[in-house]
Protein backbone atom coordinates (compact mmCIF):
# COMPACT_ATOMS: atom_id res chain seq x y z
CA UNK A 1 0.00 0.00 0.00
CA UNK A 2 1.37 3.32 -1.22
CA UNK A 3 1.31 6.13 1.44
CA UNK A 4 1.39 9.49 0.93
CA UNK A 5 5.42 10.92 1.24
CA UNK A 6 4.17 13.98 3.35
CA UNK A 7 2.13 12.04 5.82
CA UNK A 8 4.97 9.41 5.57
CA UNK A 9 7.44 12.14 6.97
CA UNK A 10 5.19 14.05 9.82
CA UNK A 11 4.23 10.63 11.18
CA UNK A 12 8.22 9.97 11.27
CA UNK A 13 8.74 13.22 13.04
CA UNK A 14 5.63 12.99 15.50
CA UNK A 15 7.28 9.66 16.17
CA UNK A 16 10.85 10.90 16.63
CA UNK A 17 9.77 13.89 18.99
CA UNK A 18 7.36 10.82 20.99
CA UNK A 19 10.38 8.96 21.29
CA UNK A 20 12.39 12.12 22.56
CA UNK A 21 9.71 13.34 24.86
CA UNK A 22 9.60 9.66 26.65
CA UNK A 23 12.70 9.81 28.56
CA UNK A 24 13.86 6.36 29.28
CA UNK A 25 11.63 4.82 26.46
CA UNK A 26 14.07 5.38 23.83
CA UNK A 27 17.32 5.86 25.57
CA UNK A 28 19.15 7.50 28.02
CA UNK A 29 17.60 10.73 29.75
CA UNK A 30 20.81 12.46 28.35
CA UNK A 31 20.56 11.31 24.60
CA UNK A 32 16.49 11.99 24.77
CA UNK A 33 17.58 15.70 25.33
CA UNK A 34 19.72 15.70 22.90
CA UNK A 35 17.54 14.07 20.45
CA UNK A 36 14.84 16.56 20.86
CA UNK A 37 17.53 19.01 20.46
CA UNK A 38 19.02 17.90 17.22
CA UNK A 39 15.33 18.11 15.73
CA UNK A 40 14.23 21.16 16.29
CA UNK A 41 17.93 22.71 15.37
CA UNK A 42 17.20 21.35 12.07
CA UNK A 43 13.71 22.93 12.07
CA UNK A 44 15.30 26.42 13.02
CA UNK A 45 13.38 26.09 16.15
CA UNK A 46 15.98 28.01 17.96
CA UNK A 47 14.66 28.76 21.34
CA UNK A 48 13.98 24.87 21.89
CA UNK A 49 17.01 23.36 20.85
CA UNK A 50 19.04 26.10 22.86
CA UNK A 51 16.40 24.66 25.85
CA UNK A 52 17.55 21.23 25.06
CA UNK A 53 21.05 21.16 24.38
CA UNK A 54 21.34 22.82 27.63
CA UNK A 55 19.59 20.17 29.33
CA UNK A 56 21.81 17.49 27.33
CA UNK A 57 25.05 19.72 28.07
CA UNK A 58 24.33 19.44 31.96
CA UNK A 59 24.36 15.64 31.42
CA UNK A 60 27.46 15.40 28.89
CA UNK A 61 29.32 18.59 28.86
CA UNK A 62 32.02 16.98 26.64
CA UNK A 63 30.01 16.36 23.55
CA UNK A 64 31.30 19.03 21.28
CA UNK A 65 29.08 18.44 18.35
CA UNK A 66 26.07 19.38 20.87
CA UNK A 67 27.68 22.14 21.90
CA UNK A 68 28.87 23.48 18.12
CA UNK A 69 25.29 23.03 17.06
CA UNK A 70 24.25 25.12 20.70
CA UNK A 71 26.78 27.78 19.75
CA UNK A 72 25.12 28.22 16.25
CA UNK A 73 21.21 27.90 17.82
CA UNK A 74 22.39 31.04 19.89
CA UNK A 75 24.03 32.56 16.60
CA UNK A 76 20.69 32.41 15.09
CA UNK A 77 18.98 33.92 17.87
CA UNK A 78 20.90 36.89 18.21
CA UNK A 79 22.71 35.99 21.63
CA UNK A 80 26.11 36.58 20.75
CA UNK A 81 27.65 36.59 24.20
CA UNK A 82 26.12 33.20 24.59
CA UNK A 83 27.28 31.70 21.53
CA UNK A 84 30.73 32.94 22.89
CA UNK A 85 30.61 31.18 25.76
CA UNK A 86 30.11 28.07 24.16
CA UNK A 87 32.87 28.75 21.59
CA UNK A 88 35.16 29.08 24.26
CA UNK A 89 35.03 25.58 26.01
CA UNK A 90 35.17 24.15 22.21
CA UNK A 91 38.24 26.08 21.39
CA UNK A 92 39.58 25.53 24.80
CA UNK A 93 38.81 21.88 24.17
CA UNK A 94 40.00 21.87 20.75
CA UNK A 95 41.83 24.72 19.95
CA UNK A 96 43.11 23.75 16.34
CA UNK A 97 39.26 22.92 14.92
CA UNK A 98 39.70 25.85 12.37
CA UNK A 99 35.58 25.64 12.49
CA UNK A 100 35.32 26.89 16.23
CA UNK A 101 38.22 29.29 16.03
CA UNK A 102 36.46 30.88 12.72
CA UNK A 103 32.87 30.39 14.73
CA UNK A 104 34.32 32.11 17.89
CA UNK A 105 35.81 34.84 15.88
CA UNK A 106 32.34 35.12 14.10
CA UNK A 107 30.69 35.37 17.54
CA UNK A 108 33.18 38.11 18.97
CA UNK A 109 32.99 40.28 15.63
CA UNK A 110 28.97 40.18 15.84
CA UNK A 111 28.77 40.81 19.83
CA UNK A 112 31.22 44.19 19.70
CA UNK A 113 34.45 42.35 21.41
CA UNK A 114 36.86 43.62 18.72
CA UNK A 115 40.08 43.97 21.35
CA UNK A 116 39.33 39.99 22.39
CA UNK A 117 38.92 38.83 19.02
CA UNK A 118 42.54 40.86 17.91
CA UNK A 119 43.89 39.01 20.87
CA UNK A 120 42.61 35.70 20.11
CA UNK A 121 43.50 36.02 16.29
CA UNK A 122 46.88 37.62 16.76
CA UNK A 123 47.89 35.03 19.25
CA UNK A 124 46.89 32.50 17.10
CA UNK A 125 48.71 33.54 13.99
CA UNK A 126 52.40 34.55 16.33
CA UNK A 127 51.90 30.69 17.93
CA UNK A 128 51.02 28.73 15.01
CA UNK A 129 52.32 30.48 12.35
CA UNK A 130 50.60 28.64 9.51
CA UNK A 131 48.91 30.49 6.46
CA UNK A 132 45.78 30.09 7.71
CA UNK A 133 46.38 31.76 10.99
CA UNK A 134 47.58 34.65 9.51
CA UNK A 135 44.88 34.66 6.66
CA UNK A 136 42.14 34.96 9.18
CA UNK A 137 43.54 37.39 11.08
CA UNK A 138 43.84 39.56 8.02
CA UNK A 139 40.29 38.50 6.76
CA UNK A 140 38.92 39.33 9.95
CA UNK A 141 40.75 43.22 10.44
CA UNK A 142 39.53 43.49 6.74
CA UNK A 143 35.94 43.17 7.94
CA UNK A 144 36.66 45.53 10.69
CA UNK A 145 38.28 47.96 8.56
CA UNK A 146 41.21 47.81 9.73
CA UNK A 147 43.69 47.98 6.58
CA UNK A 148 46.46 48.48 7.91
CA UNK A 149 46.86 45.35 10.30
CA UNK A 150 44.96 43.12 7.09
CA UNK A 151 47.99 44.17 5.41
CA UNK A 152 50.16 42.90 7.53
CA UNK A 153 48.44 39.69 8.25
CA UNK A 154 47.76 38.90 4.35
CA UNK A 155 51.29 39.45 3.56
CA UNK A 156 52.38 37.13 6.57
CA UNK A 157 50.14 34.21 5.37
CA UNK A 158 51.57 34.51 1.70
CA UNK A 159 55.34 34.54 3.40
CA UNK A 160 55.03 31.69 5.75
CA UNK A 161 53.70 29.45 3.36
CA UNK A 162 56.33 30.95 0.64
CA UNK A 163 53.64 32.08 -1.78
CA UNK A 164 53.07 28.10 -2.36
CA UNK A 165 49.03 28.50 -1.79
CA UNK A 166 46.37 30.69 -3.79
CA UNK A 167 44.30 31.77 -1.20
CA UNK A 168 46.76 34.94 0.44
CA UNK A 169 47.16 36.19 -2.88
CA UNK A 170 43.61 36.10 -3.71
CA UNK A 171 42.61 37.78 -0.52
CA UNK A 172 45.37 40.44 -1.37
CA UNK A 173 43.91 40.83 -4.89
CA UNK A 174 40.58 41.47 -3.08
CA UNK A 175 42.36 43.89 -0.41
CA UNK A 176 44.51 46.35 -2.85
CA UNK A 177 41.08 45.96 -5.66
CA UNK A 178 39.13 47.46 -2.07
CA UNK A 179 41.74 50.22 -2.17
CA UNK A 180 41.56 51.44 -5.69
CA UNK A 181 44.87 50.01 -6.12
CA UNK A 182 43.94 48.10 -9.51
CA UNK A 183 48.12 47.40 -10.66
CA UNK A 184 49.07 45.68 -7.48
CA UNK A 185 46.01 43.75 -7.17
CA UNK A 186 46.42 42.88 -10.79
CA UNK A 187 49.88 41.75 -9.89
CA UNK A 188 48.58 39.22 -6.83
CA UNK A 189 46.43 37.92 -9.33
CA UNK A 190 48.93 37.04 -11.32
CA UNK A 191 51.00 35.30 -8.88
CA UNK A 192 47.43 32.93 -7.82
CA UNK A 193 47.21 32.12 -11.44
CA UNK A 194 50.83 30.88 -11.39
CA UNK A 195 49.43 28.56 -8.21
CA UNK A 196 46.66 27.60 -9.31
CA UNK A 197 45.45 28.14 -12.68
CA UNK A 198 42.51 26.27 -12.59
CA UNK A 199 41.37 26.94 -9.52
CA UNK A 200 37.62 27.94 -10.23
CA UNK A 201 38.28 31.00 -7.57
CA UNK A 202 41.14 31.86 -9.21
CA UNK A 203 39.82 31.51 -13.03
CA UNK A 204 36.54 33.56 -11.90
CA UNK A 205 38.74 36.40 -10.48
CA UNK A 206 40.68 37.00 -13.08
CA UNK A 207 37.11 36.86 -15.52
CA UNK A 208 35.89 39.85 -13.04
CA UNK A 209 39.06 41.46 -13.48
CA UNK A 210 38.88 42.49 -17.22
CA UNK A 211 42.44 41.24 -16.85
CA UNK A 212 43.57 39.58 -20.22
CA UNK A 213 44.86 36.07 -19.56
CA UNK A 214 47.21 34.32 -22.10
CA UNK A 215 50.51 31.92 -21.81
CA UNK A 216 52.53 35.02 -19.83
CA UNK A 217 50.08 36.13 -17.53
CA UNK A 218 51.10 34.18 -14.60
CA UNK A 219 53.56 35.61 -12.36
CA UNK A 220 55.70 33.87 -9.86
CA UNK A 221 54.96 34.65 -6.19
CA UNK A 222 57.39 36.93 -4.32
CA UNK A 223 57.40 34.70 -1.21
CA UNK A 224 58.65 31.75 -3.61
CA UNK A 225 61.69 31.94 -1.71
CA UNK A 226 60.92 33.58 1.48
CA UNK A 227 62.95 31.58 4.55
CA UNK A 228 61.07 33.24 7.84
CA UNK A 229 61.48 30.18 9.86
CA UNK A 230 65.40 29.91 9.80
CA UNK A 231 66.35 30.83 12.86
CA UNK A 232 64.43 29.28 15.85
CA UNK A 233 66.00 31.64 18.62
CA UNK A 234 64.08 34.68 16.07
CA UNK A 235 60.68 34.06 16.02
CA UNK A 236 58.51 35.56 13.19
CA UNK A 237 56.52 38.55 13.89
CA UNK A 238 55.66 40.71 11.68
CA UNK A 239 53.91 43.28 13.71
CA UNK A 240 57.87 44.34 15.15
CA UNK A 241 58.49 47.37 14.86
CA UNK A 242 55.19 48.54 14.03
CA UNK A 243 52.75 50.15 16.53
CA UNK A 244 50.47 47.16 18.70
CA UNK A 245 47.40 45.94 17.37
CA UNK A 246 44.34 47.89 18.64
CA UNK A 247 40.50 46.79 17.55
CA UNK A 248 39.32 50.02 15.26
CA UNK A 249 37.46 52.76 17.74
CA UNK A 250 33.49 52.59 16.94
CA UNK A 251 31.98 55.28 15.07
CA UNK A 252 30.78 58.12 17.35
CA UNK A 253 27.14 57.85 17.57
CA UNK A 254 26.76 61.15 18.75
CA UNK A 255 28.05 62.96 15.09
Amino acid sequence: MNLNPLLSIRASVTAALACTLLLGACGTPASSYKNKGDIYFDAGQNQVAIESYEQYLALRAGDEAARYNLSKAYMRSGDYAKAAEHLRVLHTQSPRTPEYTESLADALLAGGRRDELYRLLKSEALEQQTMDDWLRLGRFALRQGDKDTALVALLASAKVDAGRSWQPHVTLYDYHRSMGQRPEAIRRLRMAAWVAPRNAEVTRRIAESGAISGPTFALRPDEWDARVFENPLQPFNPFEGKPPVEAPADPDPVK
